[in-house]
């Protein structure tokens, strides 16, 4: 059975990893520690974190923002779960300067009285070396040190410096785990086919693939490969799902231990349970092609992201001969792609001096690219997504037609070139989809954004609702509102055609998963009916307000979500007797007491950091939602709490 594909789709997407890194001799000093040696994983369970979450702490000097995206990433594709933990002094994971070297100081847990070491090199910003070193901490050994690795690789020592022999020897047999896992060529802990050269070789190849098709993608460090990912989850989660039905998981997929009503999915194919392959947009045409003796041919070309299956009679494989095919070339190909050649509409990441900016709201060409100006420094994720949102046509929070019911602009304090930066937008540029104001969007500005240096006062905004003063401005992420707008407007139809869902408290359908539903802070999928459940240590969650006073009181490292429930017919009254937490400029969510007191569960919480004393806060209903989010060791809060009538 034969295929032709005459040119392959290029597929763009914005990486956070320094792709394109070649790791050479210099490189590989970034990923080793003298006599440390790194396989697969630890038999019997040696080496591994047993407290869940994992703490960690991150050093003054270390790039803050780099080590919280690896740490999202390792979060998002396995079942592990971490927690901040400035003051850590016992196991868990340190976050050290280094000053050009990615490592970790060892392969898994070695002590349960002080933190393992990462070191995290000022330059280069390479999220991906810090994820690759966080699997390493986290007890896992690189793949092609595998006990089975002579069926796949070859090892060409002689062209490998004998300092680093160490990287490359095959694994003892008390350290190669595998669980029945696969050898992976595209494992984020494979090193690439020239690592470690020698310089004065006639060939700088110190791998050769036994599989000649996967020579040019070894080494990848775009993201953990799905059975880097299933080593972990089997390691450190196996447990998990082992008392619900037993799911048919296709292709290889298996329970995902956070969810275990559905399976995780090999690349390429769709949960729940991995039978089918992902759809693409109509332009790329049909998905299934049926191979027969005659050459058929696929094409496609320009910015796409397109799934193909070729599939002959069961007797019979499929040829493929590549007949032309062309994308960025890079040292290491790998999976995934961008569009480095971008003529036309899309966006354009630029250099700027010192500002995050984008040149305007919503691209206005079909035929130039839209700019984006980076900053080199400071280095701030939050803020390339604040303008990523205005490049997609989202407009300040602050700027809508309907904000004197909620904010007062004090153009006096506002240097007047900023002036543009607080007008109310115009109606046609306020199409809000029935999304209320809220004070919580990443689109917001802060209490004193803009403001002259010589006035006698620095307030430019002030909210009407006294409450979320301190927390306009927030930049820890987009709010759900903020979300709930943005898939409004770009995936309405995603689920027009689907069963409609009674998703609770302003939830919507899931444009990525329309029979589930996208929930507000603190609520959970699939209906949002039900607030996130705490940890045993937090208590019970829901509590009963009364005419008599009651109290709620933490401290320390948790992440404890409450409900104080009143009648009716009655409100809440909380009278914050004291609360200590990080002192910072906006209080951010995520972070000290978050507090959810109005009838609307969608809108953002009111944000409590530093020290609080006496402060007395009530509901707007007869019910309040809470979060304390403690890291560090002296985090703590103490709340009274009683019912209310209305008429009080």
């Amino acid at each position: 059975m034969k295929y032709l594909i005459a040119t392959l789709f290029v597929s763009i997407a914005l990486l956070v990893f320094g792709n394109n890194i070649k790791l050479n001799s210099y490189s590989i000093e970034k990923d080793s520690i003298l006599s440390r040696k790194r396989r697969a994983t630890y038999e019997n369970g040696h080496g591994k974190f047993e407290e869940k979450p994992i703490k960690y702490k991150i050093d003054n000097d270390v790039n803050e923002t780099l080590v919280k995206e690896a740490i999202k990433i390792v979060e998002e594709a396995t079942c592990i779960r971490f927690k901040e933990d400035k003051q850590l002094n016992g196991s868990g994971l340190e976050f050290i300067e280094s000053k050009d070297l990615y490592y970790a100081d060892a392969i898994g847990k070695v002590s349960s009285i002080k933190p393992l070491k990462l070191g995290i090199a000022k330059e280069p910003v390479r999220v991906g070396f810090a994820v690759h070193e966080i699997l390493h901490a986290l007890g896992f050994f690189h793949e092609h040190q595998r006990s089975d690795r002579e069926k796949y690789i070859e090892v060409n020592f002689d062209n490998i410096p004998e300092k680093y022999h160490s990287q490359f020897e095959m694994a003892r047999l008390f350290q190669k785990e595998t669980y029945g896992i696969k050898y992976d060529y595209g494992s984020m802990l494979h090193y690439e086919r020239e690592a470690g050269h020698k310089e004065d070789t006639d060939s700088n190849i110190t791998i050769t693939t036994k599989n000649k098709h996967y020579l040019n993608s070894i080494g990848q460090r775009t993201d953990i490969s799905f059975l880097d990912g299933k080593l972990i989850d089997r390691h450190y989660c196996s447990k998990n799902c082992e008392n619900e039905p037993k799911l048919n998981c296709s292709y290889g997929g298996y329970p995902n231990p956070i969810k275990c009503n559905e399976c995780k999915c090999p690349t390429f194919y769709d949960p729940p349970f991995c039978r089918f392959v992902k759809k693409s947009s109509k332009n790329c045409g049909k998905k299934i092609r049926k191979a027969t003796r005659n050459v058929k041919t696929i094409e496609m070309k320009g910015i796409h992201d397109c799934y193909f299956i070729i599939r002959s009679k069961n007797s019979k494989v499929v040829e493929m001969t590549i007949k032309e095919a062309n994308s960025e070339l890079t040292p290491i190909c790998q999976p995934g792609s961008e569009d480095k050649q971008l003529n036309g509409s899309g966006l354009e990441f630029i250099e700027s001096k010192e500002h995050y900016y984008a040149e305007s709201v919503g691209v206005s060409s079909e035929n130039e690219s839209f700019k984006i100006g980076i900053a080199k420094n400071p280095v701030r994720v939050r803020f390339a997504v604040h303008e990523i949102l205005h490049a997609l046509g989202l407009f300040h929070e602050h700027e809508r037609k309907d904000r004197e019911k909620y904010i007062e602009i004090k153009f006096d304090n506002i240097q007047e070139k900023y002036h543009g930066d607080f007008e109310m937008g115009n109606i046609f540029q306020q199409e809000t989809y029935g999304v209320k104001y809220d004070f919580g969007s990443l689109l917001h500005y802060e209490r004193e954004a803009g403001h002259k240096e010589d006035t006698g006062s620095n307030i430019t905004i002030t909210t009407k609702n006294k409450h979320y003063f301190l927390s306009i401005g927030q930049s820890t992420h987009p709010s759900f509102l903020d979300t709930k707008l943005f898939n409004n407007r770009y995936c309405y139809e995603k689920c027009k055609d689907k069963p409609k869902l009674n998703c609770s408290y302003g939830g919507y359908a899931n444009p990525k998963k329309c029979d589930e539903c996208k929930c507000p802070t603190f609520y959970e999928p699939p209906f949002c009916r039900f607030v996130k459940n705490s940890s045993p240590e937090c208590g019970k969650k829901i509590r009963k307000a009364t005419r008599n006073v009651k109290t709620i009181k933490m401290e320390g490292i948790h992440d404890c979500h409450y409900i104080i429930r009143a009648k009716e017919n009655q409100t809440v009254e909380i009278t914050i007797k004291k609360a200590n937490s990080e002192l910072t400029p906006i209080c951010q969510p995520g972070s000290g007491l978050n507090i959810k007191f109005l009838k609307n569960k969608a809108l953002s919480p009111v944000c409590f950091c530093g020290e609080t004393t006496n402060y007395v806060l009530k509901s707007e209903g007869s019910e309040v939602v809470l979060r304390y989010i403690g890291k560090l060791a002296n985090d703590s809060f103490e709340l009274d709490y009683k019912s209310l009538k209305i008429s009080e």
